[in-house]
């Protein structure tokens, strides 16, 4: 039986060397075509109008619904903080500290709640309407505008991400057990309902609200980086296409291009 004989490391060598340099150029132009924005004075006229009416079709897909969950959120926590404040009003002139306690512990969460939703901004609300009001007659103009579109629909992902993400119910979830811990250490054996409510009211709202937030721009943000700078992405026409397939194995790799 004949022992395999591996080529000598000197001819070898070459080989991996000609393997590592094309990973890595395919593997930086991958992640240089997740940068949204090198490529836009690059585009032509009809590429840079395609990727706008792109973008703005993500916004009118979300708008209503960012709107909604926005104003709904907010005057509903808005809401429920005020009646549990007359309900810390009431407590304190019958003289029951530990529901006083507790119902201006609630309103504050819910105030702070509706505040933060308030404040921050929601691109997916009024983004629309500040793209479309750009100025786009010219060139210049048009390329401008795709670059505001960008960077709106870029900071909508990231603030859906964080409306959507786990960080709310964790920061209403530590609020809420230290509440209800001070009260249920304070006051032992009062009015233990409320303080059952103080543990499990705000982290459930929160989840509700976390459940319920818009989730439209963050997948289309992940589709338009991958296609915002590749042609191939572009509808130009069944003949203008370029398919890229590398394959690497053991035998070494293959590059084939497809027009």
């Amino acid at each position: 039986m004949r022992a395999a004989v591996r080529p000598p490391v000197a001819t070898r060598l070459p080989r991996c060397l000609a393997v590592a340099c094309v990973l890595a150029a395919v593997s930086g132009n991958a992640a240089h075509a997740q940068d949204a924005y090198h490529c836009i004075e690059d585009l032509s006229d009809d590429e840079v109008r395609y990727r706008i009416e792109k973008i703005e079709k993500t916004f009118a897909k979300g708008k209503n619904k960012a709107m909604g969950w926005r104003i709904g959120w907010s005057v509903g926590t808005a809401a429920l903080a005020t009646a549990v404040t007359t309900n810390a009003i009431i407590a304190a002139r019958e003289g029951r500290a530990p529901d006083k306690f507790a119902s201006a512990y609630i309103a504050a969460g819910g105030y702070f709640a509706s505040a933060r939703l308030l404040l921050t901004p929601m691109p997916g609300a009024w983004g629309l309407k500040r793209i479309r009001g750009m100025p786009d007659e010219t060139e210049a103009q048009r390329r401008a505008k795709l670059v505001y579109a960008t960077q709106k629909l870029e900071q909508n992902a990231k603030i859906e991400t964080f409306n959507g993400g786990p960080g709310t119910v964790l920061f209403s979830t530590v609020y809420a057990v230290v509440g209800g811990t001070v009260k249920a250490a304070k006051w032992t054996g009062s009015s233990p309902e409320v303080t059952a409510l103080m543990f499990i009211l705000p982290p459930v709202i929160s989840t509700a609200a976390v459940l319920t937030a818009p989730n439209n721009a963050r997948p289309a943000w992940e589709e338009y980086r991958g296609m915002a700078c590749s042609g191939k992405y572009y509808d130009a026409g069944p003949d203008d296409r370029l398919d890229l397939d590398l394959s690497v194995g053991p035998q070494g790799f293959s590059l084939r291009l497809a027009f």
